[in-house]
């Protein structure tokens, strides 16, 4: 019975110390445009350990900074500025009284819709870019580490590392987004 409760409910009564470092690579070439579209594409990549309602706290976080956002299936060029969010949970480790977890993130950004750099950038491989004039690419390594101590259900757990990479995430959206 205590089993099947700390399988599937959600809660945590849990102190969480989460820490993020992170390194950013920005190119800008020429004068980039300053009428970005409203619309964003985003792509998200995830492991298959993180629990799908992530994406939905990062569509939602991306929205309240005012950016409409247009999801897709597959990662390829489109006709306006895109974003790709690539996750892997790396040492996830889970108890009802003490969880730890590291999570690394790459987030890659191209304001004209050219993604033929994402696939090297998820691989965390050094950025050699040649851009068009008037395009700006941005890409982002996020690594996170948390530890959680208290009274905590594997779904409360969940929640707690969804709302910090939904925070990391969105604190290192690039300028020319919001």
């Amino acid at each position: 019975m205590f089993a099947v409760i700390f399988a599937f409910a959600d809660f945590s009564l849990s102190k969480s110390n989460t820490v993020s470092d992170s390194q950013t690579d920005k190119f800008i070439c020429g004068d980039p445009k300053s009428d970005f579209c409203d619309v964003l594409y985003l792509y998200v990549e995830l492991d298959g350990d993180i629990d799908s309602d992530l994406i939905d706290g990062l569509v939602r976080g991306i929205e309240n900074k005012g950016i409409d956002i247009r999801l897709l299936e597959e990662l390829g060029d489109v006709d306006s500025q895109v974003m790709a969010i690539y996750l892997e949970r790396n040492d996830f480790s889970y108890t009802p009284f003490y969880c730890s977890s590291s999570i690394d993130i790459v987030l890659g950004y191209s304001s004209d819709g050219n993604t033929e750099y994402f696939d090297d950038w998820s691989e965390y491989r050094s950025p050699e870019v040649s851009t068009v004039q008037g395009t700006v690419y941005y890409k982002c390594n996020i690594a996170i580490a948390d530890k959680s101590k208290g009274l905590m259900s594997y779904k409360g757990y969940e929640s707690i590392l969804d709302r910090s990479i939904v925070n990391c995430v969105c604190s290192k959206l690039p300028k020319e987004l919001i």
